[in-house]
């Protein structure tokens, strides 16, 4: 953003203000909008880590080490080391770019299901039956096809494999079947070792094409979908970076301790370059695809924001994420020997 181009901050909206109707995107969104973003800042040693679980014991938490503190709001009461610092970031609205993002650039693309999503009953009172009948028979098989449609187009690249490896509710209050809190922090999911390792531990929950186990040496793609379970995301819609405007070090590793298994994210620091973008009011028609691992170590930095153009009481955020591997066809499967 030049030092002459303005950030649109709206007057604030007290809570208690009726919405008689949330309003649509409107023009002036070509401002890039203020959003706060929380960008790792690593400690003098560079260490950058999180307890994803209390010590059965207690002692850890007790005598915490240089640079600890205790989590409030994650897994309250377990270890952290991930200082983060809150900015204001320049957000654009891709929708009002001249052209259309692209998963093979960018790394991230907006796209249309050829046929209407059903919405899932996600009250507790409906248990996890028909959500988990709603996912295999309806979400899954036209995501998938979404994904496999998306990466031929922007990759120029037949495919002949898609497999959903993991799914993850997420809601901005709390409710529904087994919801996870949204992710306020610039990261990315995977580094070049955690994904790799993700494939060769690959738990398919949904196959599209080739049903054989997809590994790192195929050189597949791992792909997010994000997918409102709402019919307008109003609140703390998700943000993406340019893949190209992010620079190697501008990634922070960040271990993940879990009881049974140790895992691997980046974390990203604050980089005059980059360029974060989101899709403003996102319908359940439109799910955002996203490139989470590539073989030569690209991914896409993400975080879940508050849009402050939006009414401070609007509808909650209900969406799922769903990873996918996928494999492109090879030379000799196309008949060719170029």
């Amino acid at each position: 953003m030049s030092s002459s181009e303005a950030l649109s901050r709206p007057p604030a909206r007290a809570r208690g203000d009726a919405v008689a109707e949330v309003p649509s995107a409107q023009p002036c969104a070509a401002l890039p909008v203020a959003m706060d973003v929380a960008f790792a800042v690593p400690g003098a040693e560079g260490q950058f880590y999180r307890y994803c679980y209390v010590s059965r014991d207690g002692v850890r938490e007790r005598e915490l080490l240089p640079g600890e503190w205790l989590d409030e709001q994650v897994v309250p009461g377990s270890v952290r080391c991930d200082r983060f610092e809150v900015v204001a970031t320049a957000i654009r609205d891709a929708r009002l770019h001249p052209e259309p993002a692209s998963l093979s650039t960018a790394g991230f693309a907006l796209r249309r299901h050829a046929a209407a999503l059903v919405l899932p009953d996600l009250s507790a009172a409906a248990g996890r039956g028909p959500y988990e009948a709603w996912l295999r028979g309806e979400l899954l098989p036209k995501a998938a096809k979404l994904v496999h449609s998306a990466v031929e187009e922007d990759f120029g690249r037949p495919v002949d494999a898609v497999h959903a490896i993991d799914f993850t509710l997420r809601t901005t209050d709390g409710s529904g079947v087994d919801p996870r809190n949204v992710v306020l922090e610039a990261h990315a999911d995977f580094t070049p070792e955690s994904g790799a390792r993700r494939l060769r531990e690959e738990r398919v929950v949904f196959k599209l094409g080739d049903g054989r186990a997809i590994t790192a040496e195929d050189r597949p793609l791992l792909v997010n979908l994000w997918q409102p379970l709402v019919e307008t995301v109003y609140r703390v819609p998700l943000a993406v970076c340019d893949g190209r405007s992010l620079a190697s070090e501008d990634l922070v590793r960040k271990t993940m301790y879990f009881e049974s298994r140790t895992g691997e994210v980046f974390n990203v620091r604050r980089g005059g370059a980059q360029e974060w973008w989101y899709y403003r009011h996102m319908r359940a028609e439109e799910a955002l695809l996203f490139v989470t691992w590539t073989p030569d170590g690209k991914t896409t930095a993400h975080s879940a924001v508050e849009d402050p153009t939006d009414p401070a009481d609007a509808p909650p955020r209900r969406s799922l994420e769903v990873r996918f591997a996928v494999r492109f066809k090879r030379y000799q499967d196309l008949g060719t020997t170029s």
